[in-house]
């Protein structure tokens, strides 16, 4: 639900489709219920096509499906089922994005789920410096201690009053 709400909001604040974003954003992780077992492990789906696409193909059976219907067939269009396919496909690597709805909800998801990362680890340290060390990679992350109203950046009062000024560093030729 949180993508659908940023979605939402970057939608209206991008002028872009926001029937488009938030159907995307609702549908965008379908295609992981078809690849993970009761186990939560790997299934064929998921090793051969991934996520993205195994929600594309059940977006396209699904339109088909209500295509049948004489009434759904007047408030559906081809296209609306493209650009929502399209969207959900993004997702993974295997499609680059040709809309802007789809990259703002391909960058918004990312965003997302680094932020919730980070938080998780942060949230298991005890100190201000966090360490995520796996097979892949090392990763530390900082915790800042807030001071202010709501525990809100004291800088944020400043800047707002205008009192900090950041100028642009002269170009050197």
């Amino acid at each position: 639900m949180k993508l659908m709400e940023v979605a939402k909001t970057v939608a209206s604040q991008q002028n872009l489709d926001s029937d488009l974003m938030v159907a995307a954003s609702i549908l965008y992780y379908n295609g992981v219920i078809g690849t993970i077992d009761e186990g939560y492990n790997y299934t064929v789906a998921d090793l051969m096509y991934g996520p993205s696409i195994c929600s594309y193909t059940k977006v396209q059976k699904k339109a088909m499906e209500l295509m049948q219907n004489e009434e759904a067939r007047q408030d559906i269009s081809g296209e609306d089922v493209m650009l929502l396919a399209h969207t959900i496909a993004v997702k993974g690597d295997e499609v680059e994005p040709v809309i802007p709805e789809a990259t703002a909800l391909r960058l918004l998801h990312s965003v997302l789920v680094e932020t919730d990362e980070m938080n998780e680890m942060l949230k298991k340290g005890d100190t201000q410096i966090v360490t995520d060390v796996n097979n892949i990679h090392k990763r530390s992350y900082f915790s800042p201690v807030l001071k202010g109203e709501n525990n809100v950046c004291c800088l944020s009062h400043y800047v707002i009053k205008g009192d900090i000024f950041i100028h642009p560093v002269p170009a050197v030729i």
